[in-house]
């Protein structure tokens, strides 16, 4: 047995009855509630979408700091070479396997490396991995150490990598591109 909901509209012409299944009205009644609560979570979902995107940004640098501050050479041995290779000249030169991969590149020219004109790398990567505000790339194995330095708002990038030949550490690919 239906039960029904009697509904009167008024017109100008007359008056109208219109029946309704309880049924029919409790439908409707929870197709609304559900589409005005799926209104709200979306606009609270959309607002903390928004505000985390905010956080997350500012906060991305401390977080990247924290991780960088944790840094270690995975390799004992890779630690002393790369050690003597930044403060010795000679020692860096000695361990270069040129003609070495990578060049040196910007808007005017292209410049391949050689020996007469290396420019030493004095710099500590260590240290630039914990101040650097760029995106940084490292990979680590046990012969074989990767790093790049890519910055994302002004066109340089950097890479190096080094790899163990013959139980020995070598620079083997140095690039730079400064767009």
């Amino acid at each position: 047995m239906k039960q029904y909901f009697h509904v009167r509209f008024c017109e100008k012409e007359g008056v109208e009855d219109f029946a309704i299944t309880w049924q029919q009205q409790l439908y409707k009644m929870k197709t609304t509630i559900l589409i005005g609560f799926l209104i709200i979570v979306s606009i609270d979902l959309w607002g903390s979408n928004f505000n985390n995107e905010n956080n997350s940004q500012e906060n991305s640098v401390s977080e990247k700091n924290l991780q960088c501050d944790k840094f270690k050479f995975k390799s004992v041995d890779f630690e002393a070479f790369y050690n003597n290779f930044i403060s010795d000249s000679v020692f860096q030169i000695a361990r270069i396997r040129f003609p070495i991969k990578g060049c040196y590149e910007d808007y005017e020219e292209k410049r391949e490396w050689n020996k007469k004109t290396w420019p030493m790398i004095k710099w500590d990567l260590r240290e630039e991995i914990k101040r650097s505000k760029d995106s940084l790339a490292i990979e680590q194995t046990d012969n074989r150490f990767f790093f790049g330095s890519y910055c994302r708002d002004c066109g340089f990038s950097f890479e190096m990598a080094f790899e163990k030949i013959r139980g020995v550490w070598f620079l083997t690919y140095r690039q730079e591109n400064n767009f």
